[in-house]
């Protein structure tokens, strides 16, 4: 993910689209992590797939926004999304 600004917009919305600041605030307000469906819902699921969740909370782990914690469970390992 590479952080581009556009100076036409204020606050997180330079660095963020709509979605992406949902999954932030709802991972920020949780303390012990979300997965990627929880932070899906938290978003909304009809404002944006869940391909594109997973691959936002994917590249803000790899840019060190968030960290992530794997876990096994029903159906294999998923990773729990926590703020830095």
């Amino acid at each position: 993910m590479q952080l581009a600004m556009d100076l036409s917009q204020d606050s997180l919305r330079m660095f963020f689209k709509d979605y992406q600041i949902k999954a932030l605030r709802a991972l920020w307000s949780s303390e012990e992590g979300l997965n990627s469906r929880q932070v899906w819902e938290a978003i909304g699921t009809k404002m944006i797939s869940r391909a594109s969740v997973i691959n936002f909370l994917a590249s803000a782990v790899e840019d060190g926004l968030l960290d992530v914690n794997y876990v096994t469970g029903k159906g294999g390992h998923r990773g729990i999304y926590k703020q830095v």
